[in-house]
């Protein structure tokens, strides 16, 4: 994503789950004076910031995002807000080691609507464990499943859109078409040697007041929208709707009704 102003405007149901879920994890907690924390994948810094106000005064709080125009976002927007909050551009699946970025460590990692980008989950959430402290914590909001990413295979099937989104596949999630999306992921958690204290899939819905804002929030986050010519982006987010609007059901009050299946994970470093 690297349209912050559009995405810090056009991402409702976002910011809606993760408030919904810091308000019933975030008491699960256990907090020390100056705790140190990870939000990883931060994107334009909004969350970043409500969640420096949702926990404790004494932790301190580093954003990170492979976007620098988010990052160039998030500080202009959010660091002078809170001297606790420092953003960092960091692409931490390309380190070969994770404590070579982040030496010290952290005592919690949140991450919020990120991991669904990311194909390879083994290998994150081993470099999560390294970076996490003995004792530390994780919580995890991403996407299991989405019509979004059907959406995105079907017009990558359509020769005029073909060229753009030859590597589609790698933007559509592990689980995607799984009946068991939160037994596969923390399998993986297990696996980096992370303990599972509660992995769920939950089934959620959301509404889109007018077609505007659905074609905001699909541009938004739409990864192949800056690979099509400027000319043609038009015509790219009008057959988007289109083939959304095939996978979506009009709710009674003509809204637009998008369901999909949140992962909520919330892991532990024995």
């Amino acid at each position: 994503m690297e349209l912050p102003e559009l995405y810090a405007g056009a991402s409702p149901f976002q910011k809606r789950d993760a408030v919904h879920v810091l308000t019933q994890y975030l008491p699960q907690f256990d907090w020390a004076e100056g705790d140190a924390v990870l939000d990883f994948g931060c994107g334009d810094g909004d969350l970043t910031e409500y969640l420096a106000r949702c926990i404790p005064r004494c932790a301190s709080l580093t954003g990170i995002d492979i976007s620098k125009k988010m990052i160039d976002h998030a500080r202009n927007h959010h660091q002078e807000q809170d001297l606790r909050l420092e953003f960092q551009q960091v692409d931490i699946m390309q380190s070969i080691d994770a404590r070579e970025v982040f030496p010290d460590g952290f005592d919690k990692i949140f991450s919020f609507y990120c991991l669904h980008w990311i194909k390879d989950h083994q290998r994150l959430m081993e470099h999560m464990y390294d970076i996490l402290k003995p004792g530390g914590e994780i919580l995890l909001v991403f996407l299991a499943s989405n019509p979004i990413f059907t959406m995105y295979e079907r017009m990558a099937e359509r020769t005029e859109w073909a060229e753009y989104m030859k590597d589609v596949d790698e933007y559509v999630p592990h689980y995607q078409y799984s009946t068991r999306p939160a037994e596969m992921f923390s399998a993986t958690c297990r696996s980096a040697g992370l303990q599972v204290i509660e992995c769920t899939a939950q089934e959620r819905s959301f509404s889109f007041q007018n077609i505007n804002i659905v074609k905001n929030a699909v541009a938004a986050v739409n990864p192949f929208l800056r690979r099509v010519p400027l000319r043609l982006r038009e015509s790219y987010l009008l057959d988007c709707l289109m083939e959304l609007q095939k996978l979506k059901a009009p709710s009674t009050d003509g809204c637009t009704v998008a369901r999909y299946r949140l992962m909520i994970a919330h892991v532990r470093k024995p």
